[in-house]
């Protein structure tokens, strides 16, 4: 009797350090998304302050930003002068690019209504750290890849039309 009991009480102890250990992943995963989304866990998503000039945070080296809040990225990539562009909605994500509105409001607005066009997806698979990390890494890595040469190769993710400035004027040449 005494060594089911003992048997016992071991299983439970397992079972609650698991218990345990899952609840600390769930959480440092919890806080490197967040992060990864707004570049800093205290921040929301709408707050200007991850969000900046056209200029710096559409570009990385030197003093550029890119790369380190996705949310910023996405505004980078998905708002422009022109009424579509890189992510495909059309209907006026307009409030971000290098031409007069390069605001950190504007980014935030951008990023805000490219939000709104956005499902919210049933059923995420686990999301750990790592994946995160590789697909940030991925994702950065894109910018600069494109063998045309224009004024801004730099701010070029993946292809684009021609030998252009890529400055957010013209949403073809992302």
């Amino acid at each position: 009797m005494q060594k089911i009991k003992d048997t016992s009480d071991a299983t439970r102890s397992r079972n609650t350090a698991a218990v345990e250990t899952i609840r600390t992943l769930h959480s440092e995963a919890k806080k490197a998304l967040k992060a990864a989304i707004t570049g800093d866990t205290t921040k929301a998503d709408d707050d200007e302050a991850v969000y900046g000039e056209h200029e710096t945070h559409c570009s990385k080296g030197g003093t550029g930003k890119q790369g380190q809040a996705l949310v910023s990225d996405i505004a980078c990539l998905c708002a422009a002068t022109t009424d579509t562009n890189l992510c495909g909605h059309t209907g006026g994500i307009t409030s971000y690019s290098n031409g007069g509105k390069n605001t950190a409001s504007g980014a935030a607005a951008a990023f805000q209504a490219l939000k709104g066009k956005c499902s919210k997806r049933e059923n995420d698979d686990f999301v750990l750290p790592a994946k995160i990390d590789a697909a940030l890494a991925g994702f950065a890595g894109l910018f600069g890849t494109s063998a045309k040469t224009g004024d801004e190769p730099k701010n070029i993710i993946g292809g684009s039309d021609a030998d252009d400035t890529c400055d957010g004027s013209d949403t073809n040449k992302a």
